[in-house]
Order: C-alpha cells, then structure tokens, then sequence
C-alpha cells in the first residue's frame, strides 16, 4: 500500500513537472497587470488613451495638424484599426475599448522608437489581435515566427516590402507591440523587476488623474531633456551682449540643465469643439 501511494505521488509530481516545463512560455490571462509596469524607465515621454476612440480623428485642430506628415500617419492608423475592428466579426469589438499606452524610448543614443501596450484577457482576443495585425499590415498570421525569451513568447513579423518588422508579446494579460525588438524585450523584463510604478513620484501625479480624462500625457523630467537635445544645435555659439560682453552659449546643453525642474508631470488632454487643453500637475 505504501509503495503504491509513492508511485502515485511520484507520477503525479512528474505529471506537473512536465506541465510546467511545457506550458511556462504560454500566455497567462488569470492575472491582469498594470499597464504602466511596461512602460520603459527610461522613457521621456509617454501618452495613455482611454480607448481607441479617445482621439477625435475628426476635431478641427488635429485636422490641421495632418499637415505635419508623421502625424497624418498617426491619425490615419488610428482611424484604420478602429474601422478594421468594426468590420470584421472575428476581431473582438472590445479591443478598441481597452486603455493604450503609447511610449517613446530611445534605442541608441538619439533614435525614439514607439512601444505600445494594451491588455488582453484571452486566447480568442489573442487570436483576434493576430488577425487584426495581420489586416493592417498585410501579412497572413501563418508567416508570423515565434521565439522565447524570458518564459515569454515574442513573435516577429517581416514586412520584406518596406523591410521593416514588427514584434509583439503577449504576457500577464498585456500585448506589448513595437517596431524593435529591444524596447518588446525591456517591458517583459519590467514586468518582474523595479519600474515606473515603484516611483513615489509618478504615483503621486498618476493619482491626479480625473475620471474623465480620455488623453493623458506622462513627462518624466529626468530623461525628457534629452528628448528635446535632440532637436537641438550642439555647437557652441558666441555672441556679445548689450553690455559688451561676449558670451558663450550651448542650448543642448542648457536644456539638460532643466532635469531637476521636476520629477514627473502629468497632463489631462480634452478637446472642445476648436480647442485643446492641457490641465495637469
């Protein structure tokens, strides 16, 4: 009787074992984990939308901002992924209702990359998110090549037209897209280790968020200086002033210097019917 009760215990400690071991890069949708443990440490710059249909595509001041090429994209994405969503019965209609966080990191010294972040709260939204990727991209999901890294499971796409690549992981109910690679793999490592929730600072002007905010903007003061150097002329320029004193000036270096204005800030974006306004802390 004892030793039969032992190979019982045994089997069964080898039956989970190998559940474990075979299942531990799978997606995880029992637990829900907040999107800003995603979002990089070292991003300048981040912006949370309520939804998708935050951003109305159709405000006259945004119109006039698709003049500016990189945003006509934007908007033209946006307005894309909602109708995409509408039209296609096996493309949950609650993916265009979830919160998006959209981030700006750097890759390099001086190259801003994005990394988006949204939830997912199961296989079938998985599933209609791969198909959804593949509509606007214009690649079959059957092309889509899988990798482990960390216990998760990235997933990269080549667009070999544009050659471009896009990569995305879904992990602890969040998808995290971006067009490198790096920035997919920074937020998985986040998800486990110190990040921007575990800031007093950002948790202090996070709690200034009103109920009805459907845009709002995150400024973390210590990496957005270099944000703005990047737009920057470098040299060092000589001028005399009114006094007849010559003095030296760097503005990439003088706009670092404003690191210690604050930690973090917070903005609420509203839109009325011909204006937009910033209100925050």
């Amino acid at each position: 009787m004892k030793r039969n009760l032992i190979i019982i215990f045994v089997v069964l400690l080898a039956t989970v074992a190998g559940f474990i071991y075979f299942t531990k890069g799978d997606v995880a949708f029992s637990k829900e984990t907040s999107l800003y443990k995603a979002v990089p440490v070292s991003a300048p710059v981040f912006v949370e939308l309520s939804s998708l249909k935050a951003v109305p595509t159709d405000n006259p001041i945004l119109k006039e901002l698709e003049a500016i090429e990189d945003f006509a994209w934007l908007l033209g994405k946006i307005k894309e992924t909602d109708l995409s969503i509408i039209s296609d019965g096996e493309i949950q209609k609650r993916l265009s209702k979830r919160p998006v966080i959209v981030a700006l990191d750097f890759i390099g010294e001086n190259v801003l990359k994005p990394v988006i972040i949204s939830q997912l709260q199961s296989a079938e939204e998985l599933k209609g998110f791969e198909k959804l990727l593949g509509k606007l991209l214009g690649v079959p999901a059957t092309s889509f090549i899988s990798r482990k890294y960390d216990g998760s499971k990235i997933v990269d796409i080549t667009i070999a037209e544009e050659k471009k690549s896009i990569h995305y992981c879904a992990v602890g109910g969040l998808i995290i897209i971006s067009p490198e690679s790096i920035l997919v793999e920074k937020s998985i490592r986040q998800l486990n280790s110190q990040n921007i929730t575990d800031i007093s600072y950002f948790n202090k002007v996070n709690k200034t968020v009103t109920g009805q905010s459907d845009i709002s903007w995150y400024i973390n003061h210590g990496k957005f200086p270099e944000l703005w150097a990047n737009f920057l002329n470098g040299k060092t320029q000589t001028e005399v002033n009114e006094f007849g004193e010559t003095v030296k000036t760097n503005l990439k270096r003088a706009i670092l210097g404003i690191q210690n204005y604050a930690s973090w800030s917070e903005l609420d974006m509203s839109f009325g019917k011909n204006r937009i306004t910033l209100n925050g802390i």
